[in-house]
């Protein structure tokens, strides 16, 4: 059920990110489960908010506690988040070298199958397209990102080296015949998923680089 509305919604809906699953005790809260994107509408003292969940369109409320309202993305926070999921995304498809995991215990993590725990989701901040039909294919997948928030997100990590060599030497780890291998038996089937739309969006970065190089030539 819906709460309605009042003289204090945020003018402009505040995007968060669920932090703690959460079960309903009456009608009037929603049900979230961690990870998931929320709009906060409205603030109900200092421990609630009147929500809407960003996947299911859903209204209801949620504790304040289980949300984290993201941030505005600063060059520092992008550069963080980035060498957060790169190093993870090597963790999970690598061998590790490249995110310079030498610490005890790297060679021992790297060993073990991805779950959906360790899988290399990309962080919710960046997801900022509000382009009506990648908001749509958002809803549909499962990586919460379309092409451009990818491309925004990867040009703001790497800077320079941002081109099509370099997204297709990122894709081969995205590839999907190497899920099997490196994915735990009870995850391939959503991992699949996962990382053939990943797959996609690199393969479309690569063919827009390469068009825009071949016309700088």
């Amino acid at each position: 059920m819906a709460a309605e509305l009042s003289d204090a919604a945020y003018t402009i809906p505040i995007k968060a990110v669920v932090t703690n699953s959460h079960k309903p005790r009456d009608i009037l809260e929603l049900e979230v489960k961690k990870g998931a994107k929320l709009l906060l509408l409205e603030p109900k003292g200092d421990w609630w908010y009147i929500a809407r969940h960003i996947k299911t369109g859903k209204e209801g409320w949620v504790p304040a506690k289980y949300v984290r309202i993201l941030p505005q993305l600063d060059n520092y926070t992008v550069s963080k988040l980035f060498l957060d999921w790169y190093g993870k995304k090597e963790m999970a498809f690598g061998d590790g070298s490249k995110a310079g995991l030498a610490e005890e215990g790297a060679a021992e993590m790297r060993g073990e199958r991805v779950n959906r725990e360790t899988f290399p989701f990309p962080p919710p901040e960046v997801d900022v397209c509000d382009k009506v039909v990648c908001k749509i294919r958002k809803l549909e997948k499962g990586l919460g990102v379309c092409v451009h928030d990818m491309e925004t997100f990867l040009k703001a990590g790497v800077g320079e080296l941002y081109g099509a060599k370099f997204l297709w030497r990122e894709s081969l780890q995205w590839h999907p015949d190497g899920v099997g291998r490196k994915c735990r038996s009870d995850f391939v089937g959503e991992a699949r998923k996962l990382v053939s739309e990943m797959y996609v969006i690199f393969q479309e970065l690569i063919a827009e680089a390469r068009e825009k190089e071949r016309g700088q030539e």
